[in-house]
């Protein structure tokens, strides 16, 4: 665990512009303000790899939704008496009035 802490530390440091690092004779004001933009640079490095991570996700959920679609579109198309015009539920209860006679209240 610590030897991929040191790995990812170490990575970090390379990605730091040449600008923001620390060097042993700035002065206490210098060395605030690029903590701070140091802080801000790698808040954006963050958001952006959540960003692409998130954009991975959102390709494949879309690709996921758009292909449950065909299948909803081409439902029950076996069925040679299958029209996605009319109410197959109002042709259900029809059906099973014809079979078992109408309901007594």
């Amino acid at each position: 665990a610590a030897a991929a802490e040191a790995a990812a530390a170490e990575e970090a440091k390379r990605l730091v512009p040449k600008s923001l690092e620390i060097l042993p004779g700035d002065s206490e004001d210098t060395i605030e303000k690029k903590k701070k933009k140091l802080k801000m640079f790698k808040r954006q490095e963050k958001k952006a790899a959540l960003e692409t991570q998130g954009e991975g996700r959102r390709s494949s959920w879309q690709a996921f939704k758009g292909k449950n679609k065909t299948i909803n579109k081409s439902k029950n198309f076996h069925d040679p008496h299958w029209d996605p015009t009319r109410d197959h539920g109002e042709l259900a209860a029809r059906l099973a009035i014809d079979k078992f006679g109408a309901r007594e209240i």
